[in-house]
Parts: structure tokens; sequence; C-alpha cells
């Protein structure tokens, strides 16, 4: 690892991308300043420092994918959600090469060439929440809503004008059963038939 690196890093030193070599249990054992910059990582005296540094559970799975993907021993791509050492948080795309043993590494390893996305994830974030607080007064003035359901598990996402129009709070635990049940009597079998049909479907 130590050869390769002394031999390649200087190459992608002066990159405006950040690049990285990690190993296989997401250890960094070099970074030029650019990914520095991003991450705050800075490998110092040459020891690894640890890739992920997310703690948040709603991003479980993107670093459990990740993880996972370094295992494989294959090139890949991926975006990852990771903190800074500041705490700050940042979207990164990587393009993870894996590094072959014909440069007689020691040890399984990849080099990654990133792209920091963070400013255009937050853009497309708040477009997201703009659209929602678009659509939830559009149903509020209207008297209307929306809703779907997730055939796996049979739960249903409520729009506001949902909760409005059938008059409960968003504490309510509604699934297709239940949601069924608020549709008139007469009309509830109108409301299956669909369901089924777009199951089939699927």
């Amino acid at each position: 690892m130590k050869q390769f690196i002394k031999k390649y890093a200087p190459v992608f030193s002066g990159f405006h991308s950040p690049c990285l070599i990690v190993d296989t249990h997401g250890m960094i054992h070099w970074a030029n300043q650019a990914f520095t910059k991003v991450s705050g990582i800075h490998i110092q005296d040459k020891e690894p420092a640890l890739f992920l540094q997310t703690q948040y559970m709603g991003e479980l799975q993107n670093w459990m994918d990740f993880s996972r993907n370094l295992t494989t021993e294959s090139s890949f791509r991926f975006t990852l959600f990771n903190l800074t050492t500041r705490g700050q948080t940042y979207w990164i795309e990587l393009d993870a090469q894996w590094i072959p043993q014909t440069f007689q590494i020691d040890e399984p390893a990849f080099l990654m060439i990133g792209t920091d996305i963070t400013k255009l994830k937050s853009h497309t974030e708040k477009e997201l929440i703009n659209l929602t607080n678009l659509l939830n007064d559009s149903q509020r003035m209207g008297k209307m809503g929306s809703w779907e359901l997730d055939i796996i598990t049979g739960r249903t996402t409520w729009t506001e004008g949902v909760y409005a129009i059938h008059e409960v709070g968003r504490d309510l635990d509604h699934n297709k059963e239940n949601g069924i049940a608020f549709y008139h009597p007469e009309d509830q079998h109108i409301i299956i038939g669909a369901l089924e049909k777009a199951i089939a479907e699927f």
C-alpha cells in the first residue's frame, strides 16, 4: 500500500476533484487536499482514517450499501452521504476503481475519485419541499387529497389534504384496510377493485 501511494499519490495530489485510497474496511490510507476540503479528514503521519462518519440512522442503509460494495473487489459508482469532521453533512459521488494485484499492492483497496454534490442535493431537497408545500396548499384550497400504497408492506402515505378530509390527526396509524374504510360502503368495492388491478399489473 505504501509503495503504491508513494508512486501514484503525486499524480492525483493536484486534482481539483476529491481523490482517496480506501481499503475494503472503509479506512482511508491517502487523500488529496480536495477531499480534505470537502470532508475535513486529513491523513496525518500516514495513519489511516475511517471514511464513514455519519451516525444518522436514516442514512444507515446508504452506508451499509457502500460498505457492501467495498467487499466486492470490483469497481463501482456510488453516491454517499457522510459527515465532515466538523459534523456538517455532505454528499459525494464516487467513482471507485479496484486496484488490481498487478500493481503489487499488499492490501486490497480502491482508488476513488469523487464529485462534491452537496449543493446540488441541497437545492433539489429545497425544491422538493417547495413542491410539497405547493401541493398541500392546492389540496387544502380545493378540499382534495391524495395517497399512495406500498404494496409490499401494505402501508399508505397520505398528503395533508387526506387528513383534513377525514378530520383525523397525523398520528393515525393508517394502512390499506382502514384507509378503505373511510370510503362510503357502496363505493369501497370500486377502490378495492382498482387496487387489485394495479397490484396485478405491477
